[in-house]
Parts: C-alpha cells; sequence; structure tokens
C-alpha cells in the first residue's frame, strides 16, 4: 500500500513541443515560467521544447518580434466570396509619440490600491504584495490622493475616502502595511469593487491597482463591472501560480495594464512601470477602420476608441491553450469580408485635443487560421443586443458560444 501512494505521489514527466510563425523576423522566444530550448527554422519561424513535471500552472511563452509595433494586417480567405481580416495597432507605441503630440491631463488623479488578503494569499504572497504596496506608495507624486481597500470575505478601507498624499497620510499608511496579513477569509472582490468604482467624478484622473493571485468569486461580474465603469483598473497578478484569465481579463475589461510579479522577481521595475502607466496622460485614440478594396459585411469594434483593449509592454504573451492576448494602447480591428480583395486598412486616429492623422496596413495571408479569434471580436461587440446575428454568425463560421452550445446530461 505504501509502495502504490508513493508510485501515485511521484512526479509524472511532461515534454510540450510547439512552433511559432510571424511575419517579421523574430528576435528571441522566452519562457517566464519554465527552462525551454528553441531552434531557428527561418528567421520567421522557430520551435521550442521544455521538459518538466506535469506543471501545476500556466505554461507561458514569449515571442520577440523585430519590429512589434507596426501596423498589421492579415488575410484568410473563405472562398471566392468571402474573407475574415484581422488588423493591428499599438497606440503607445514608440513609433506613435512623434506621430500626434499626447494632450497633458490637468485633472486631480485619485489611485486606490486594491489587495487581495483571502487565504490564498498566505506567506510569501502577501509579502510581496505588501512590499509592493511599500514602493508604490513612496513613489507617488505629490499632490494626488490616494487608499488602501482590503478585501477577502469583506472589505475594509485605510481611509474613509481617498486622502492627499502628505508626510502623515504615508505614515498612516506605511504602519498599516507592516501589520497586514491574509486573514480575511474568502476572495469576494466584486462586491470590494462596486465600492471602489463609484460614479466618476470628470475632473478627477480615477485609477485602481488590483493586487491578487486571481482566486476570486464570480472573476466575469467583476469584468462586466470593470467594462461599465468610468475607472481605469490595471492589475498585478502576485506569485507564480497566478489565475491569468483573472488578472488579464479585469485588465482588459478595465482598459488598464496588467504584470506579474514571480516569487523570486524583482518588482521595482514591474511597481514603476505601473504606476508611469497609471500617471500618464490620455492617449491616442482610434476613431475609424477603413477597409480598402472589399465590401464590409460586419466589422469590429462597432465603437473605435470606446472599448479598451488590454494590457502589457513587450513582446506578445502565448499561454498553453489561449488565444495572444492584446494591450491597452492596442487596436485589433476584425472584419468579416464579401471579397477576399482587401488592398489595404486606414487607421484613422486622433488625441485628446481633436488632432487626427491616418496610418495604413497591407495586407498578408495569415500564416495561421484567424477564423476563431476575428468571429470572437465579432461576437464581442454583439453579443448583448444582436443575439440572432451572433447565433447565425457562430454557425457560418462554426464558433462554440454560449448561444450555439448545449450540454446534454443523462441522469440516469
Amino acid at each position: 500500500e505504501m509502495a502504490a501512494q508513493a508510485a501515485a505521489a511521484a512526479p509524472v514527466p511532461v515534454t510540450i513541443t510547439g512552433s511559432i510563425t510571424s511575419s517579421s523576423p523574430i528576435t528571441r522566444i522566452t519562457s517566464p515560467t519554465h527552462p525551454i530550448t528553441t531552434t531557428a527554422t527561418s528567421d520567421r519561424a522557430h520551435t521550442f521544447a521544455l521538459s518538466c513535471t506535469a506543471p501545476t500552472g500556466d505554461v507561458v511563452f514569449a515571442a520577440a518580434p523585430e519590429a512589434p509595433f507596426l501596423p498589421r494586417c492579415w488575410v484568410q480567405p473563405l472562398g471566392p466570396d468571402a474573407a475574415v481580416a484581422s488588423a493591428l495597432l499599438f497606440l503607445d507605441s514608440p513609433e506613435m509619440q512623434g506621430l500626434l503630440p499626447v494632450e497633458e491631463d490637468s485633472r486631480r488623479r485619485e489611485l486606490v490600491f486594491v489587495v487581495d488578503r483571502s487565504g490564498s494569499m498566505a506567506g510569501r504572497k502577501i509579502q510581496r504584495a505588501v512590499a509592493a504596496l511599500q514602493l508604490f506608495l513612496r513613489s507617488l507624486p505629490l499632490g494626488c490622493c490616494f487608499n488602501i481597500v482590503s478585501f477577502g470575505s469583506t472589505h475594509s478601507s485605510l481611509f474613509p475616502q481617498s486622502t492627499p498624499y502628505t508626510e502623515e497620510s504615508l505614515s498612516a499608511a506605511s504602519s498599516f502595511l507592516e501589520t497586514m496579513a491574509a486573514d480575511m477569509g474568502g476572495t469576494e472582490l466584486l462586491r470590494c469593487l462596486q465600492h471602489v468604482l463609484a460614479p466618476a467624478d470628470p475632473a478627477i484622473n480615477h485609477q485602481v491597482i488590483v493586487l491578487t493571485d486571481g482566486e476570486v468569486c464570480d472573476p466575469e461580474g467583476c469584468f462586466h463591472l470593470a467594462r461599465s465603469s468610468a475607472w481605469k483598473v490595471h492589475t498585478i497578478g502576485v506569485g507564480r501560480c497566478v489565475s491569468q484569465a483573472l488578472v488579464l481579463g479585469l485588465a482588459q475589461a478595465g482598459s488598464g495594464y496588467f504584470e506579474f510579479i514571480g516569487d523570486t522577481e524583482d518588482m521595482e521595475p514591474v511597481v514603476v512601470k505601473q504606476l508611469q502607466r497609471a500617471l500618464a496622460p490620455p492617449p491616442l485614440a482610434l476613431s475609424r477602420v477603413e477597409w480598402v478594396g472589399a465590401e464590409v459585411e460586419l466589422a469590429s469594434p462597432i465603437n473605435p476608441g470606446h472599448r479598451g483593449r488590454a494590457p502589457r509592454q513587450g513582446p506578445a504573451s502565448h499561454c498553453a491553450g489561449r488565444q495572444p492576448i492584446p494591450r491597452v494602447g492596442q487596436v485589433l480591428a476584425s472584419a468579416l469580408l464579401r471579397s477576399p480583395t482587401l488592398e489595404l486598412v486606414r487607421f484613422h486616429i486622433k488625441n485628446a485635443a481633436g488632432a487626427t492623422a491616418v496610418l495604413e496596413a497591407r495586407p498578408v495571408t495569415a500564416p495561421v487560421p484567424i477564423v476563431p479569434s476575428v468571429g470572437r471580436e465579432l461576437l464581442l461587440d454583439r453579443q448583448e443586443s444582436h443575439t440572432q446575428q451572433c447565433v447565425d454568425l457562430a454557425v457560418r463560421l462554426q464558433l462554440v458560444t454560449r448561444q450555439t452550445a448545449l450540454v446534454a446530461v443523462d441522469d440516469r
């Protein structure tokens, strides 16, 4: 019996292999979670491999293309009279900085730090979260207001409302953090966000930074709330086995940025980067997308510039079993076309003062199927108000959605 238990507990070896193909040369492929080996089959295609015991968390690969921020467009024909297209534009890339001036934000700043103190944060995670918060506090600019809100089964605030950043408030907050522990039970983030994301004052630049391991109740409810709020929500995932779905999804819904802090990673660059993003002036926005040379049947986003796209500077992240995650400042435009004759895509952008500019991208044939990702983008803009259209589109593109997928259970 002891031998059987020992055999059951023995680590299971796993080997993972794969390949990444890019429309521009790839400079490197790395993994922040596991040691890997890579081989370049060409300047635009690399293979990778890793051997480990059965992973308990996400396996993440990061590919760095040589020219990551140029506008791009991919097309996949669906026959002689249809095609899908996907175009990408990085509004906060270095190439965009000289195109239009970014207007300064004269509004008063408010930063609210929401920290997970549930039982799952016990030990190293809460220690890392506290250390990050101490760095945040000592990096805040004069003239801003701040608060620290803790959540678990319930939630509580350090101050009754956000308070001006002074020596006295800094001292009070620092002393509070010295005794912080993961002692608040469950993970009711939604109720906490309902309290924090109060109706926004147009005269204030409201920013929220959530520090969590991602193991929370009702993540979809959190996404919906952040999506409907005028507050900008940023996230920091704490620990190695963090829920990327929550950390990425909440930042995307809240038009914010995400980062991760591992168990041994230097957290100062992460803190500085997230604070710079929270304090940055209003970014450039997309006002219109033109699909030149092809008749458009459906396009997304319906309202350019309204729906925020998600987060993180640096190489695009690929998680096992997931699609690439977009960044904030990144516009992902998708279209269902009535012909595969697309000539180019024009992005019309503007700054906060209303000045405009145009960028173009010529299409190339997609190196991998893009129907699933394009279909999801088209459905995302229509799922709440165009149910029948969503059903028809999902059936046509063979997509699994909440309207077209049924599960039957035999209770015998």
